[in-house]
């Protein structure tokens, strides 16, 4: 399903799509080293980069079904430094959102049924010194700045347990 891979290229992570209609993977495709997120019809065809495009030392890594039941979008991170940029991206192709407002290093992610809303925690504040707690955040993907839910909840090493504890409502209230 995909294209000849670039010399030293190798493919990370797949997966079908929630309704089976499309190969979704993560490859190194292009330029040996630097993966990126490629959507292709199961029964072949182009396949189509989804991520936005990443500058030196940058990588993407990870990818999730997150649009509720439907599976029509993809949330993946852009990631240099260990702080990571999280993205959404219709899973065929198109623009891709960034969803949080300031660097962070994400612990857990969810969506509402329809997807319109994506709630995720990060680990926010200064990484150099370890100052850094868990913060909730909301963003409907209409919206143009994400919502602040909670202030910092856990110090740095602390196992939140977010992935765990955390349901989103099917209304997304």
């Amino acid at each position: 399903l995909n294209p000849k891979l670039v010399e030293g290229g190798s493919i990370s992570n797949f997966s079908f799509s929630l309704n089976s209609q499309r190969f979704i993977y993560s490859a190194s495709q292009e330029k040996a080293n630097v993966s990126e997120i490629y959507s292709v019809p199961i029964g072949g065809g182009t396949a189509t980069k989804l991520n936005v495009p990443v500058s030196e030392g940058e990588f993407v890594s990870d990818f999730w079904f997150r649009d509720g039941k439907a599976g029509n979008r993809i949330y993946y991170f852009v990631s240099k430094d260990g702080v990571n940029d999280l993205y959404s991206v219709p899973i065929a192709g198109g623009a891709s959102s960034k969803v949080n407002d300031t660097a962070a290093n994400f612990v857990a992610l969810w969506s509402t049924d329809d997807g319109k809303v994506v709630l995720y925690a990060a680990k926010t504040g200064n990484f150099s010194n370890g100052d850094a707690g868990y913060t909730l955040f909301a963003r409907s993907l209409d919206a143009s700045t994400s919502i602040t839910l909670s202030t910092p909840l856990a110090t740095e090493g602390t196992n939140t347990g977010f992935s765990h504890v955390m349901k989103v409502s099917n209304d997304g209230k």
